[in-house]
């Protein structure tokens, strides 16, 4: 499958990263700030942008979005993701009008489970590497973990239960360690041969998470579940590896042209355990690149393959335009 993706995938990455960046970390680091005039007017600037960063990320992941059901009604077998899409989106405009709970919660959730496993068939089907398979089988199961764990309030609600007799926390802990192995099998799989330079400029993040978690850990703690829902309950190390190793797969693939810097990106703005059907939005779109528009190595070996017979190449890469 050869995709030519619209620039507009390119401004939901942007988009997505200011709405995490401003919305759900800057502007939430405020409140450990003095509250001088200066910073109430620099803080009150940062909600109006990230304001700004919001809204245009909810419309630019429901034209992506819509542009995916387009693209799968065109093509034969894929009418499976197509409706499934569209169910989700028409889920997600009726809780504009009803309460998110109970038999619409699990609804949406046994749809968004759906297209998951949907797309992790998809990505077997592609002439991909094996490692990039799995790597991209190992962030489909993230979203599958924590959609069965976002289900489970839904299932109780509809069953007329408090709770059920069901470890939240065990399915909560395995997402959040997934979480930490699919970005390690991303950067195996796709930014291995990437240069020293890229590696120092990617330990600044790693850094900005490190330095933080030494001096006030608490605070960091706080911060890290506001920002992106993870709890730190592993060896803090292992996530400051993970940043890096994120950081690196991001700067050498989109260096490349390669749509899997985008999906890191969007995977990165949804957070884990979205709180909002948009975020988890955000993630069902970077899978879906990770499988239709992405992928070095297969890419590679088609454009070889193109060279040779001199034909006209249509490589999966975002619209630069």
């Amino acid at each position: 499958m050869n995709i030519r993706l619209p620039i507009f995938f390119t401004w939901l990455g942007l988009a997505a990263l200011a709405d995490w960046l401003i919305a759900r970390t800057l502007a939430r680091a405020t409140i450990f700030m003095p509250k001088s005039a200066a910073m109430i007017q620099i803080y009150s600037a940062m909600g109006v942008v990230a304001q700004l960063a919001t809204s245009l990320t909810s419309l630019l992941v429901i034209m992506a979005l819509g542009w995916i059901v387009w693209q799968n009604f065109r093509q034969p077998r894929k009418w499976i993701l197509a409706v499934t899409c569209t169910a989700l989106l028409l889920v997600s405009l009726l809780g504009l009008f009803l309460p998110t709970a109970g038999w619409l919660a699990l609804f949406f959730h046994l749809l968004l489970s759906i297209a998951i496993l949907v797309l992790i068939r998809d990505v077997w089907m592609r002439p991909l590497s094996i490692a990039y398979k799995i790597a991209v089988s190992c962030v489909a199961l993230t979203l599958v973990v924590t959609s069965l764990y976002q289900g489970l309030d839904p299932v109780a609600t509809v069953l007329g239960l408090s709770r059920l007799p069901v470890s939240g926390g065990l399915l909560f802990n395995t997402g959040e360690l997934l979480v930490l192995i699919s970005i390690v099998a991303l950067w195996a799989s796709s930014a291995r041969q990437t240069g020293w330079f890229i590696w120092l400029i990617a330990a600044l993040p790693a850094l900005a998470f490190a330095v933080p978690r030494l001096l006030a850990p608490a605070m960091t703690g706080i911060m890290t579940i506001w920002s992106t829902g993870l709890t730190l309950y592993l060896p803090w190390p292992a996530y400051v590896v993970a940043i890096w190793l994120a950081g690196v797969t991001v700067l050498y693939t989109l260096r490349r042209g390669d749509a899997t810097g985008w999906a890191v990106i969007l995977l990165a703005a949804g957070g884990f355990a979205p709180q909002l059907s948009i975020q988890a939005f955000l993630g069902l779109i970077a899978l879906w690149l990770l499988v239709n528009a992405a992928g070095p190595q297969a890419q590679g070996n088609q454009v070889d393959a193109e060279v040779r017979s001199n034909s006209p190449s249509q490589v999966a890469l975002p619209d630069a335009s």
